[in-house]
């Protein structure tokens, strides 16, 4: 097979791709996702939290129950979202 047939397969595919009712259905999501400000700004505050949380650990210094129940807040608030859950059961696929 030529370079060019398989560029021009390589083509056909990612179009097919592209079209697909999964690819699709996925974009939906993700757009649907990313413009939840709620579930942005619970990504966000996670992230920080996880953050400070690693740095402690880092260096030595001990996790309070208060600031690991933070963290466990924040996972069951993003698990109870539908467009979070949605997206991830998309980014699975």
């Amino acid at each position: 097979m030529s370079d060019e047939e398989v560029l021009k397969q390589a083509k056909k595919l990612g179009e097919t791709i592209g079209n697909s009712e999964v690819w699709i259905d996925f974009k939906k999501a993700r757009e649907v996702f990313k413009g939840d400000e709620g579930v942005q700004k619970l990504l966000t505050e996670l992230r920080e939290k996880e953050k400070k949380q690693a740095e402690k650990i880092e260096k030595g210094q001990p996790i309070e129950v208060y600031e690991k129940k933070e963290i466990q807040k924040l996972e069951e608030q993003l698990s109870q979202n539908k467009n979070f859950m949605e997206f991830l059961n998309y980014e699975k696929r």
